[in-house]
């Protein structure tokens, strides 16, 4: 089973919503990544603290009173690439809890006001923005990188549409354009890039209307 299924799995069975967030994604000791995950780890905890001292909007982190990630900020290229590769991983585990507690809601177009909603989507666009902010350079990241964020993608399209809103779609397109000039797409990612070029070209048909 894949940690993506085991994930689902589990969905709904967190009895302690800070535990719950700190070990959305697990990993061991020995795993080459493991400092990365680490520093999203001290990222969220700076978080769970920060949510309790809020006087302004939980939804719009100021990301530069985060410690850990001006430590991210401030890394070289290569290591801000492995932040990106993890960072891709943590957020599909949030959209994932997002769109079981947009199912189960009654309004699902109000899902702001709803008690539990900020313990998700407070650290989504936390780690979110954080994302974008490192993706405004040109990162050396790897194909598998991209192809998790084409899963990511996949997983909340037509399902998810806060999530969808929310996604870095421009970074993704700039990502896959780098890539498609230096090498040609593995036979598992084409249907991903079948599939979003299809949104593309239905959306820019749409905005044509």
């Amino acid at each position: 089973m894949s940690w993506l299924d085991k994930f689902k799995n589990t969905l709904g069975n967190r009895q302690n919503p800070q535990k719950g967030l700190l070990d959305l994604i697990e990993v061991s000791g020995d795993n080459s990544f493991f400092a990365e995950h680490e520093a999203i780890r001290d990222m969220l905890r700076e978080w769970i603290v920060w949510k309790d001292e809020l006087t302004s909007n939980i939804y719009q982190p100021k990301l530069d009173s985060f410690r850990s990630f001006c430590s991210m900020n401030a890394a070289d290229r290569d290591t801000q690439a492995r932040y990106v590769a993890c960072l891709v991983n943590w957020l599909l585990a949030l959209d994932l809890q997002a769109t079981a507690f947009q199912k189960k809601s009654s309004d699902p177009y109000n899902l702001h006001i709803q008690a539990g909603w900020a313990g998700i989507w407070g650290p989504r666009r936390l780690l979110a923005e954080a994302l974008n902010k490192l993706m405004l350079r040109k990162l050396p990241l790897s194909s598998e990188t991209v192809q998790a964020m084409l899963q990511w993608w996949d997983e909340i399209q037509g399902v998810n549409f806060a999530a969808v809103h929310h996604f870095p779609l421009a970074a993704l397109i700039s990502t896959i354009e780098v890539h498609a000039g230096s090498e040609k797409p593995t036979d598992n990612l084409k249907i991903p890039l079948e599939k979003l070029g299809a949104y593309l070209r239905s959306n820019a048909a749409d905005n044509q209307m």
